[in-house]
């Protein structure tokens, strides 16, 4: 197994709802994606799950 294929390409940062549907959704198209997490999964409050999402991209204007 080569180096690049043991590093995610996609890392999302939180367990809740929103985040782990997100990590579902692209594992299951698959994506290399990890997930972490400080506590267990879908431990704190959704009050904030709306937050920003980021995209990186080596594309311009993607």
């Amino acid at each position: 197994m080569s180096r690049n294929s043991l590093s995610p390409k996609i890392i999302i940062i939180g367990g809740g709802v929103i985040g782990s549907s997100i990590a579902y959704h692209l594992a299951k198209n698959d994506a290399g994606v990890t997930l972490i997490e400080k506590k267990d999964l879908a431990s704190g409050s959704s009050g904030a799950c709306d937050g920003l999402v980021f995209m990186q991209s080596k594309k311009p204007g993607v």
